[in-house]
Formats: structure tokens, C-alpha cells, sequence
């Protein structure tokens, strides 16, 4: 009898954490990416909202209810823990820990160096890293690399389980979903260029930087990045 239970533990642990395969489609990464921009803005919003008792736009991109960051960390964490599910939750957590702390940093840094812009600073806080990211913020995102392998991945598994990712349909909106995006983060990068060098005086050059001042003036940017602080603005 013990040795029945201890096998039927073993097919309930492997029926409840199959090894997903996510990473192996691209398309399917196109909506992790998307539907974790999204949970990633409300969760940012709420928070902000619930700590400071205001609500603050924490959009990310020009067009849409997103918030990058989290989206290109879950498809990151995604692609590298995948191969990792089997693992021991330390290794998980530093794993994560070091993508999100770094990929958070990259981000801190290219906002800054080619627009201007600080949206978060760390300096007040202990052991962080020229204000960037710090140790504890890692730990925050080497937790959620670690939920996001233990039930993250299986969840999203099961709901591409549920689509017929071979028909037509699906294949169309993948398609168009992944061209919006590409329009939105170009049109996003275009704009902030547009509007830092707005700051600096620089006229318009091309009808295309008319249409930004035109389409995305100053006092909007401030409305739609309003934690973006230094965007010219």
C-alpha cells in the first residue's frame, strides 16, 4: 500500500507539472509577451495606487495598456528557466534574480542615456546598483522567475492546450499581434527621440517628427509617461 500511494504521488506530481514547451513556439511568446505587458501595467498601477493613494499612468508603450518590462521578462524567464523546470528552487531563484535584476538595469540605463529618462531610482535603498536595481528588487524578481516556472508556465500550457494554434485563426491574430507590436514600439522609440529633442529646441526635420509634435505634444507625453521623469518634460 505505501509503495501504491508513493506511485500515485508521482503521477499526480508529473500530471500537475508536465514540462511545458512554450519557448519552442515564437508565436506563443508573442502573447506572453503581450498579456504580461498588460498584468505587469495593472499590477504597477494598482500598487502605485494602493502605496501613494493615486493613480498614475505607468504605460510604457505609446499606443496600448502596457508595461514592457514585464512582458520581455517573461519571455526571457520563459526561454531560459523552461529548460530548468526540473531544477531545485535556488537555482530558479538566482537565475531569475539575475535576469530580472539585470534586465531591469539595462532598461534604467537606456531610457536614461538615449532619452533622458529616469522612471525609477534605487540610490535610497541599500545595496543597489548605481540606483538602477538593487539586491532586493533581484530577490523580487528571482520570486516571481520561481512562480512563474511553477505555475506561470503550466497555466499558460494549458490555455494553448485549449487553442487550435495550427488554424487559420489563430495563425491571423498571432500575425497581427505581432505587427502592432512592432508598430507600437517603433512608434514609441520615435516619439520619445522626437520629444527629447523637441526639449533641446531642434525643429522638426521630416513630416514625420511634424506629425510627432502634431500627434504627441509635450503635455500629453506628460499624461501617458507621467512616472517617466526627465522625458524632457
Amino acid at each position: 500500500m505505501v509503495e501504491l500511494a508513493r506511485e500515485l504521488n508521482r503521477h499526480a506530481a508529473s500530471a500537475t507539472h508536465e514540462q511545458t514547451h512554450l519557448a519552442e513556439h515564437p508565436g506563443q511568446l508573442v502573447w506572453i509577451f503581450m498579456g504580461m505587458s498588460v498584468m505587469g501595467l495593472i499590477g504597477e498601477t494598482l500598487q502605485h495606487l494602493v502605496a501613494f493613494g493615486e493613480l498614475e499612468s505607468r504605460a510604457g508603450f505609446i499606443w496600448g495598456p502596457f508595461s514592457p518590462i514585464y512582458g520581455l521578462a517573461a519571455v526571457l524567464l520563459t526561454m531560459l528557466l523552461e529548460p530548468l523546470q526540473d531544477k531545485g528552487v535556488p537555482l530558479l531563484l538566482a537565475v531569475s534574480a539575475v535576469v530580472g535584476g539585470s534586465l531591469e538595469y539595462f532598461a534604467s540605463w537606456a531610457m536614461e542615456t538615449f532619452w533622458g529618462v529616469v522612471a525609477w531610482s534605487y540610490l535610497n535603498i541599500p545595496l543597489n546598483f548605481d540606483g538602477r536595481t538593487d539586491v532586493f528588487h533581484c530577490l523580487i524578481w528571482g520570486t516571481i522567475g520561481v512562480l512563474w516556472v511553477k505555475v506561470g508556465l503550466q497555466l499558460c500550457q494549458r490555455i494553448f492546450n485549449r487553442v487550435n494554434t495550427t488554424g487559420a485563426p489563430y495563425r491571423v491574430a498571432t500575425a497581427a499581434l505581432s505587427i502592432f507590436m512592432t508598430l507600437d514600439i517603433a512608434m514609441t522609440i520615435i516619439v520619445l527621440l522626437r520629444a527629447d529633442a523637441r526639449t533641446d529646441g531642434i525643429p522638426p526635420q521630416n513630416p514625420i517628427e511634424q506629425f510627432c509634435d502634431t500627434a504627441y505634444p509635450t503635455d500629453m507625453l506628460q499624461k501617458r509617461f507621467h512616472n517617466m521623469g526627465g522625458l524632457g518634460i
